[in-house]
Order: structure tokens, then sequence, then C-alpha cells
């Protein structure tokens, strides 16, 4: 009989290693010697059905992607030994459903959760498949808007990972006279906070997830200072019951370019640790850059800041705007100049990164700065981890 067993893991945890079956019921871990086989990536649809074929295979077999309708897999020619591993992902609607070789398979049914199955096939006799004891438990799942998490019954641990939205970035300041002029600073990127946390009483959490930063203002021409970008907000996760409550901060906003020359203005400060009960990891976010300098490079994923706005020529010529941080890396500073007097805007972070906004561009005499970008929104992860 073939034994299907979900393991509570994520896909960072998933690192070569078989669950495989004596016979008994029991589970050890077995690691293949060559490499799994493949079939279909992140992010891509899998249609309504897909074949795994162990036909002149010997090693394990790999099914991933994104459920986008109800889908069918069928297992072939197995043979004694042979295991696939499926790491399925609903997409944005949620609710497609799994059978294998005709039987159904409970997954977890919300928006953009994922769910990781490991069938085991001890031999070629197969007539139905059946579910390994425990039944389906979801891996993972993620948010990246607001909404509510239903505990699985089963599970007694949760691993919670928040992750703060971004910072806009500031506005790029002016000059009164024919001299360089510096950009707005970066925006920072949100913090990213790590907890895990046993269930208790608690069988939703409520995780709420805010708007990034919104972009400081350009100076008007004539020498004024450029607006500073706002804050990021907090992403909250929190439980119905009792001793789960999650707090990613956001980052802090880019100052705008003052009105001087050559002026180097400070890049948002970084989004500020939870020390929240129950938090046992934090990872700090990263500053923006400064009017000349590029952004905080992001760590363990967590959003880079975005770049400082670039400096105007003497006479003529605004900086061209600041790039936003990414999920990993800062903001890249604005680098050459804009066709006219004013300066570019600062690019806007994409969502769910929780990077940073880029600084505006300076601007001469006669020119005003550029606006500065807005901070990606942030995003939550949950687990079972027991």
């Amino acid at each position: 009989m073939t034994k299907i067993q979900v393991v509570r893991t994520g896909l960072g945890e998933i690192s070569g290693q078989t669950p495989v079956s004596d016979g008994s019921g029991s589970y050890g871990w077995q690691t293949p010697l060559v490499a799994p086989v493949v079939i279909g990536s992140t992010g891509t649809s899998l249609g309504s059905t897909q074949t795994i074929d162990f036909a002149n295979k010997t090693q394990e077999t790999w099914l991933v992607g994104e459920l986008t309708t109800d889908l069918a897999v069928t297992i072939a020619n197995r043979v004694a030994g042979c295991r696939a591993t499926l790491m399925l992902t609903q997409d944005g609607t949620g609710g497609h459903a799994l059978t294998i070789n005709g039987t159904s398979v409970t997954i977890a049914p919300s928006a953009n959760a994922l769910s990781v199955v490991y069938v085991d096939c001890p031999d070629t006799n197969v007539s139905n498949i059946a579910l390994a004891a425990g039944g389906v438990v979801p891996s993972a799942q993620i948010f990246n808007t607001s909404g509510t998490y239903n505990i699985p019954s089963s599970a007694t641990m949760l691993e919670i990972i928040g992750v703060g939205c971004g910072a806009g970035g500031g506005g790029g300041g002016s000059n009164a006279s024919a001299a360089a002029q510096g950009g707005g600073g970066g925006g920072g990127a949100g913090a990213t906070v790590m907890a895990v946390v046993p269930v208790g009483n608690n069988t939703t959490l409520t995780i709420t997830i805010g708007s990034g930063g919104s972009g400081g203002g350009g100076a008007p021409s004539g020498g004024s200072t450029g607006t500073q970008g706002s804050v990021g907000a907090s992403t909250t996760i929190t439980g119905n019951g009792t001793g789960i409550s999650v707090t990613a901060p956001g980052g802090s906003g880019g100052k705008g370019g003052s009105a001087s020359s050559n002026t180097t203005v400070n890049g948002g400060l970084k989004g500020a640790a939870a020390s929240s009960t129950g938090i046992n990891g934090a990872i700090g976010a990263s500053p923006g850059g400064g009017g000349t300098n590029s952004g905080g490079g992001g760590a363990s994923g967590n959003g880079g800041g975005g770049g400082g706005g670039g400096t105007s020529s003497n006479t003529t010529n605004g900086g061209n705007g600041g790039g936003a941080g990414s999920l990993s890396a800062g903001g890249a500073l604005g680098s050459g100049t804009t066709a006219s007097a004013n300066g570019g805007d600062g690019t806007s972070a994409a969502a769910n990164t929780g990077a940073g906004g880029g600084g505006g561009g300076g601007a001469p005499s006669g020119g005003t700065g550029g606006t500065g970008g807005a901070g990606g929104t942030g995003r939550a992860i949950v687990k079972v981890v027991g």
C-alpha cells in the first residue's frame, strides 16, 4: 500500500532527506544518492493533471508548483521504494483540491497556503492510496495581506515570522545657488521577527499587515528642504486566546535633502526589533542610504533599505532618484542626472518585501527636488512545528 505522510516543515527545511517506511508505520530518514527529478517550479501553475512516472528511475521525484484549479496526480510505473514529494501552494483564491491516483487527499485550502505531501511506495502492488497516521497538516501559510489563520486541531507549537513594512524615502532638496545639491535619504526596511510559541488555548490567529510608508515630497525651487518619508506600519500576529502576540515594527522614513550645497542627509533608521513576549529571534532591519550612499542590504531574507537620491549637477540638471530596497538587498544610490533641473523621483519598493523606498534626487537653482519612493508592505508566515 502506498503511504502518504505530510511532514510539518517548510520548504527551507527540506534538505534532500526523505521519509522512509519500515513497513510498520514508522518513518525514518534517508538521504538520496542522486539529485531528485523536479517537475514544475515555484509559482508556476500545475494545471489540472500531473503524472509522476517512475519507469527507469531510481531517484526521488519532486512535484513543485501552484494550484490554480483542482489537481489530479497519477503515480505511474511504481517500483518498490519509489518516493515522491509534492510541494503544493494554493493560489490567491485557494480552495483547490488534490487527488492522488483517484483518492482525495486533504490539503490546506486557504489562499497562498503551502502543503508538503510525501508519498512512499514500499511495493508495486498498489490498488489504492492511504493516508499515514496524522493525516495532512499544512506546513506553512504565507500572508501577503491581512487575514485569519485557523490553527489545526492537532498542532501544539507554531513558528511565526513577521516582516514590518518599509518606510518611504525622503524628498530631494533644492539649492538656491548654482551648486550641487544632495538628494533625500532612502527609507529604512521593516524589522523581521520570529517566534516559536505553544498553541495553548488559541484556535485562530489574526494577521494584520499595514501599509508601507509614503515617500516625502520634493523641495520647491529656490533653496528648500525636502520632506521626510513616513514610517512603515507594523505587522502584527495575535491569537484569540492567550500567549501569542508578535509585532514586527516598520522602518523609519528617510530624511529630506536639506537646502545647502553638497549636502549628505541621513538614511532612514532601521525598524526596531520587537521585544514582545514569545519573541525568541529578531533580525535587525536595514537602514536606508544617505543622500550620497546606497541603501543597507537585507539580512536573512529581510528587506533592504532604499538608496539615497542622487546629487544634482552644479547648474542645470537634477540628480536621479534612488533605487528601492528589495527582499534581500539595499537600493542603489541615484546615479547620474535628469534631463532637466528637477530631481528624479525615488523608486517605490515592491509589495511584501518590507523594503524601503528610494530617496528623491536633489535639484540645483531653479529646479524642484524629486519625490521619495514608497516603502513596501510586509508579510507574515505561520508554520506548524509540533
